[in-house]
Parts: structure tokens; sequence; C-alpha cells
């Protein structure tokens, strides 16, 4: 039986959520903003006022509850129910996913936002996992991705979003372009799959990305460069984690190569 690794995180989320909202004495911030700022971080960018899905914490909440909710109850409402035939949209929005990343990559310094957005936008993967059950891709490290990634840039747009923000945006989206023009061709069907043969060394590009990303957090540890410290942490700790579970869905995947090939994170057809 497969463990549903969604209702850890949804019990985990809702502890985590009721710890925002309990009320905080002798202070008049918001609970999301005041625990913001006791990590170092400024209260709120001024330059988001009035932006979209910026104003609160409430609807990044709203949504990461609805993404945990499907990830929960999707594959048991799907379990009698035929799979949705989504070839052709998983084409377009996996071709969408490469305009998007390739437009943050070039174009970063106006589009921190927008990466935010995009993170949100990747719970439609899932969403597709669940419409053609395919379960076993609805894995703890699929869902703490996708889930946490949301939060967390929330937190960096609304919170810190500027300066070294943008070396981990630019490189994430970099390899966002080659994941997901890997998705989409994998999704065309059999007769591109030949050429796909390059796919663990995606996972590998994954790996060095974290590996570059968690050197450049540390040095923000031990170098003053304005960015508040004890976020810097917070994304370092993050860091290793993020590894510990790309390096295990590696090692499992590729080390030794089982009979039963594991699929990579991601929107492929059968």
């Amino acid at each position: 039986m497969q463990v549903n690794y969604a209702a850890g995180l949804v019990h985990y989320f809702n502890i985590v959520v009721v710890k925002m909202v309990e009320p905080l004495p002798n202070s008049t911030l918001e609970p999301a903003a005041w625990i913001f700022q006791q990590l170092g971080t400024p209260t709120e960018d001024a330059r988001l006022k009035g932006t979209f899905l910026m104003s609160s914490i409430w609807p990044t909440i709203t949504l990461i509850s609805i993404y945990l909710t499907v990830c929960c109850i999707g594959p048991k409402f799907m379990e009698t129910r035929k799979p949705w035939n989504l070839k052709y949209f998983i084409v377009v929005y996996n071709f969408c996913m490469v305009l998007v990343s390739l437009y943050m990559t070039i174009e970063l310094l106006s589009v921190l936002w927008i990466y935010y957005i995009s993170k949100g936008a990747e719970f439609i993967e899932t969403f597709v996992f669940v419409l053609r059950k395919k379960n076993s891709q609805i894995s703890f490290l699929h869902v703490y991705h996708h889930s946490t990634m949301f939060f967390l840039w929330w937190a960096t747009v609304k919170h810190c979003g500027g300066g070294s923000a943008y070396f981990s945006t630019m490189m994430n989206s970099f390899v966002h372009v080659i994941m997901y023009t890997y998705y989409m061709l994998s999704a065309l069907g059999d007769s591109v799959r030949p050429y796909l043969w390059w796919k663990k060394y995606l996972t590998r590009l994954q790996l060095i990305q974290f590996w570059i990303v968690t050197f450049h957090t540390s040095c923000m540890l031990y170098i003053d460069c304005g960015y508040p410290r004890g976020y810097a942490w917070l994304l370092f700790v993050y860091m290793f984690t993020q590894k510990a579970l790309f390096l295990n869905f590696y090692r499992k995947t590729y080390k030794p190569r089982s009979s039963t090939s594991v699929e990579l994170q991601g929107l492929k057809k059968d």
C-alpha cells in the first residue's frame, strides 16, 4: 500500500497555520509579519503594495491548503474512475512553463514576483497526476518541494525580495527551462522517447543547482551583505533538505538501475 505522504504534510501545515494566527501580545503586527521580523527580515517590501496575492499571506496559505487537500483526497476520488487523457494539456502546460522560465532567466531583475507565481502554477503538475491516476509520482519529494517552495517564495518576495534572492531564482529558472522542455517532449509519446536518454543528467543538473545555491547561501551567513541573517539560515537548512531528498531519489532511480525505472518528477506520458 502506498504511503500517503501528503496527509502528514497537511497535519504539519495545519500546526504551522494555527501558530501563525494565534494572537500576539503587545504587538501591532500580523502574525506572519511578526514571524518574519524575528528572522531579521523587513516587515514588508513597499514596492509590492497592491500586487496580486501579496497583500496578505492568506491567499498563499489557502492555495497550499487546496493543493495538499487534492494530494490527500484526489487519489481516492479517482480510484474508481477512469484516468483522464491530458496529453495535449500537458504539452501546452510544459511549453508555457518553458517560456515563463526562459523569460525569468533573462529578465530576472523585474520578475521576482512572477517566479513566486510560477511556484503556485506548478501545483498543476500534481493535479494532472491525480487526474491521470499516476499516484506513484505524488511522492513525498514531489509534494514537499512544491508546497514549501510556494510558501517560502511568498515570504522571500514579500519581505526580502532583492539582492541575494535573485541568484537562486536565476539558477532555478534556467534549470526549469531544460526540465520543462524534457517534460514537454516526453509527453509527445513513444516516438520521442529514444531521444530522451539524457533524463538522468537532468536530475544531476538539479543536484548541482542545489549545491551551488547552498554555497551561495552560506556566503550570506559569513559575509555581511545586508541580507536578513535569520532568513538566510532558514534557506540554508531548507536547501539541505532538498539536496537530501533529490539525492535519495537519484540513488533509488539510477544506482543500481532496477528493472522498474522510477519516473522522474514531472509530467510524463506512459
